[in-house]
């Protein structure tokens, strides 16, 4: 069983790494901008920061594809209803993280279409595939 947990993070880790490389984003910048929007309220929003808060929402969806593949996995969820209460936890996630958390106004970031579109299909891709390694390992 630790086996198979261990061999499931590490796959999930080596694909958000892959990602990392095929996007050509800096990494660290990317993944330091999310938790430093995750843990300060002080960042100013002004309207020239859009860049940063693409990345960061597009980062915040990997990390609840990988979060919500590995719990889904150890839960025996399938079928339409996994898939459909990731979506569901995704645009809350994000919703929540750019209206209610950091209070800006969506307009000034092309709407609520773009940024909770932002990075959507390749958590869906990341989740999908932590979910069935995870459920895969562990109910088999």
């Amino acid at each position: 069983m630790r086996i198979s947990v261990c061999v499931c993070v590490y796959v999930c880790v080596c694909v958000l790494h892959v990602e990392i490389r095929v996007s050509g984003a800096d990494p660290h910048s990317s993944l330091r901008f999310v938790f430093a929007c995750g843990f300060s309220l002080s960042l100013s929003w002004d309207g020239t920061e859009q860049d940063k808060l693409l990345d960061a929402l597009h980062w915040l969806k990997q990390i609840m594809g990988v979060i919500c593949g590995v719990v889904f996995g150890f839960l025996p969820i399938t079928g339409f209803v996994g898939a459909a209460a990731f979506a569901a936890i995704n645009a809350a996630s994000s919703h929540t993280f750019y209206h209610s958390y950091l209070q800006i106004d969506e307009d000034d970031y092309g709407g609520h279409s773009a940024l909770l579109g932002e990075g959507f299909m390749p958590s869906v891709f990341v989740f999908q595939l932590c979910w069935i390694l995870t459920y895969s390992l562990v109910h088999y």
